[in-house]
């Protein structure tokens, strides 16, 4: 998958880290927001079902950042996500992302690559991953993109096809979210529902394959910013502090 490489239980699993958003102390022991049915699913994916669940947030309807912090700290992040991504995909006894649910994009990329990756969810949402960022859309009105170099949100229009517009011209065919309250509204809702979705993912990872791929991951890539053990963790607190006027993520 070169492109990648170029451009959720009732129990708890503990971490030694907690992360201060916003003043507040968050404690960052893992927990599936859809309790036991939520496990069961997780639990179905490593033995080779076709699931894929979306994480519930309770993150409040406030205006998204106007500083630099939040970027700054989900750029990083996204761009070792979109190099891990790309080292799943060649994953010695197979492909991670499929074997998480997800499949090819039926779009060629450059070269006639795989674009990217996708899965459906809800009722007519679905989240595709590509070496560029994710596009996630909660079902067929909205979504949102966040670029690996530019993770500023952008909003889709539910009159388009966001895989085929991302596709063609990039992330600059939808406009930021921050240049209208509908885009603002949209971000506050989607980008946490992203971050938990991609949290999900990584949780998976940790349980099914270990941290240690992670690891070996990350010694080919000397762009690396995200300790092996701490993808999930992270990508939770950017969720939960994106609409908190956060000053600080771990």
């Amino acid at each position: 998958m070169a492109s990648f490489a170029a451009s959720s239980h009732a129990s708890r699993i503990s971490c030694p880290r907690r992360i201060d958003v916003h003043g507040v102390h968050i404690d960052t022991k893992y927990q599936y927001p859809g309790g036991a049915a939520s496990r069961n699913k997780a639990d179905a994916h490593t033995s080779g079902a076709r699931v894929v669940s979306l994480s519930s947030t309770d993150t409040p309807l406030q205006a998204p950042p106007s500083d630099g912090a939040w970027l700054e700290a989900a750029q990083s992040l996204m761009n070792d996500e979109c190099w891990c991504w790309g080292q799943d995909v060649l994953y010695p006894d197979g492909n991670l992302l499929i074997r998480y649910g997800l499949e090819r994009i039926a779009q060629a990329g450059p070269g006639g690559r795989t674009a990217g990756y996708t899965c459906s969810i809800n009722d007519g949402g679905g989240v595709w991953l590509r070496g560029s960022g994710v596009l996630y859309c909660r079902d067929s009105s909205a979504g949102i993109l966040l670029g690996r170099f530019d993770m500023r949100p952008r909003v889709t229009d539910g009159d388009a096809p966001p895989i085929e517009s991302w596709l063609e011209a990039g992330g600059d065919a939808f406009p930021l979210a921050a240049a209208s309250e509908r885009g603002r509204e949209a971000a506050c809702l989607l980008v946490p529902e992203a971050c938990a979705w991609i949290a999900d993912y990584e949780h998976w990872i940790a349980e099914t394959v270990g941290v240690e791929h992670r690891e070996q991951c990350l010694q080919r890539w000397p762009k690396r910013e995200t300790p092996a053990g701490e993808f999930a963790l992270r990508w939770r607190a950017l969720g939960r502090g994106f609409c908190n006027g956060a000053t600080s993520y771990w």
